[in-house]
């Protein structure tokens, strides 16, 4: 079982096998991004991602807290823009996820076993990756060569109809 697990992970699949479940997950990344603001960015790097309404708002802001609070007015400034980038960027990303998430399942009985194939998300450190996995029996899993599972694989990940989320995808 092990060559087949590793013939699986050279051609970029990952195998968690469940035997309290006695089920298989075979998941392939298929996009990914960072869930944080790029840290080297300078400011008028993020002044690109608003429009001319959110910078004069940010502007205001800034002024109004420089004078009701005292903050200094270039990092009230360049606060309120991070902060409404970040906003931006969060819901951006919410978009993707729920998109992501709404993909329909595709279903399809091999050797009178069901295999199911569907997408997931996992975010690890601010990371997320766009999962397609595929769910099957330990016993199936153990009949099928790893060939025949990649065959599976990409025959059910054609009909599936996952969206493009306008992100560079790794297959």
């Amino acid at each position: 079982m092990e060559d087949k697990e590793e013939i699986l992970w050279k051609h970029g699949f990952n195998v968690h096998v469940n035997h309290d479940l006695k089920e298989v997950y075979i998941s392939m990344p298929i996009y990914g991004e960072e869930d944080a603001l790029p840290e080297t960015y300078e400011l008028e790097d993020f002044e690109q991602w608003l429009d001319e309404k959110e910078l004069r708002e940010a502007r205001a802001i800034a002024l109004e807290r420089r004078v009701l609070d005292g903050v200094p007015l270039d990092i009230a400034y360049q606060e309120e823009v991070i902060e409404r980038c970040w906003k931006k960027h969060s819901n951006e990303i919410d978009e993707r996820v729920e998109e992501w998430d709404k993909t329909e399942t595709v279903i399809r009985n091999v050797q009178g076993h069901e295999v199911r194939l569907y997408t997931s998300i996992s975010e690890v450190e601010s990371y997320i990756t766009y999962y397609v996995e595929m769910e099957m029996p330990l016993e199936l899993y153990e009949k099928l060569s790893a060939d025949e599972i990649m065959d599976l694989f990409q025959e059910m990940l054609e009909e599936m109809d996952y969206p493009d989320l306008g992100l560079p995808e790794f297959i």
